[in-house]
């Protein structure tokens, strides 16, 4: 069995915003200014946030888009958390570990009933 990374890759990440940005871009006729949603409802004239559940099912869509690992998007899912190589010193206390036990969760779950 292929050994799988333990955290989301800075490429995916990058990706996934550089997509939002593209998406922004598209939908305002404008970049981005710092403080504007890169998750916003699409019907709105202005950039505005979505709801916190319409926010992280957007995430994880954007997430499945770019390939990431079905397991980190469990584990997105269940905790809200991104842990992305080299920036996981940026999360706080007990965030890495509600992702790393997710990520077993996510394994438990794949492996069913034991017989």
């Amino acid at each position: 069995m292929r050994q799988r990374r333990k955290y989301l890759s800075k490429k995916h990440t990058h990706d996934i915003l550089e997509r939002r940005m593209a998406m922004f871009s598209q939908r305002f006729g404008r970049e981005p200014v710092e403080g504007e949603p890169l998750i916003f409802d699409h019907q709105s004239e202005t950039p505005m946030s979505v709801d916190p559940d319409r926010w992280r099912q957007e995430i994880v869509d954007e997430m499945a888009r770019a390939g990431v690992d079905p397991a980190f998007i469990y584990a997105f899912g269940k905790t809200g958390v991104f842990a992305v190589e080299g920036r996981t010193d940026k999360l706080k206390p007990g965030q890495l570990e509600a992702w790393d036990a997710a990520i077993a969760e996510y394994d438990r779950l794949l492996e069913g009933p034991r017989q």
